[in-house]
């Protein structure tokens, strides 16, 4: 892990979409952040440890992005078609979700990062390298970055702080709930500075827009500008908690 020393953050941009403005300033307490996404070969240590059964395996499905999102049956962490690959454990554990990014943090004794945290490492130790989509999406992947899905970890050069992949790779799985007036309610409250958000949630965009989603940060390698800008810091995505993706997994954090 990486110690993460603390202090103001930003949280929000000015120029950001609605949910993701006025620009806050809250103070984040130091605390760690894993240098790089949980691996498939961590997860399977967890998993033969603990016999976990993940969401996907339980439903027997999970998603994945062919042209059009997707449900797709057999899916699961375990089952991907890339477990025969010598990369295999080295790459970042997906159709996980946050319930077993959860399981796994309290596991190893540690906890998924809040929403600010994760913005904080964003935006205080940025880096140019990442994994995401170049050329135009959806038609055409020039492959720039030499990957046209998610890289092993660490592959790319980490930022000031020694930790990988916070932007691009593949989504990652926050402890806050998801409020799309966050930064409105934060801007006049003033209470809930560095705290975990876990109260009432709200997404206009859906149709069951007050059932509890999660906050997902950083983007994944099918961001793109004209598509989803989500590798920026103020970036910001909702999940249903069940739910699991192709390009989703999850890094821990704990406190001092």
């Amino acid at each position: 892990m990486s110690f993460v020393d603390g202090g103001w953050l930003h949280f929000g941009s000015a120029n950001g979409s609605e949910g993701q403005s006025p620009v806050v300033d809250l103070f984040v307490n130091p605390f760690f952040m894993d240098k790089w996404e949980v691996t498939n070969g961590d997860f399977q240590k967890f998993v033969n440890e603990t016999n976990h059964i993940t969401s996907a395996e339980k439903l027997g499905s999970s998603m994945i992005y062919d042209t059009i999102w997707q449900v797709k049956k057999g899916l699961a962490w375990n089952n991907t078609g890339l477990e025969e690959t010598s990369e295999f454990n080295e790459m970042p554990v997906v159709h996980v979700s946050w319930y077993d990014a959860k399981a796994y943090c309290d596991w190893k004794n540690k906890r998924l990062p809040t929403e600010q945290e994760f913005e904080f490492v964003m935006e205080t130790s940025t880096t140019k390298e990442f994994n995401i989509w170049q050329g135009e999406f959806p038609n055409k992947n020039t492959l720039e970055d030499g990957f046209l899905g998610a890289a092993p970890v660490g592959h790319f050069k980490p930022n000031s702080l020694g930790i990988y992949d916070l932007s691009g790779n593949v989504w990652e799985w926050t402890q806050d709930n998801y409020n799309y007036n966050i930064h409105n309610i934060l801007s006049v409250s003033e209470s809930d500075t560095s705290s975990v958000w876990l109260k009432a949630t709200y997404d206009p965009g859906s149709a069951d827009a007050y059932d509890t989603k999660k906050v997902i940060k950083g983007g994944s390698f099918l961001c793109h500008d004209s598509y989803c800008s989500g590798y920026k810091p103020e970036a910001r995505m909702p999940a249903k908690p069940k739910s699991s993706y192709f390009h989703l997994g999850f890094r821990c954090a704990c406190d001092l």
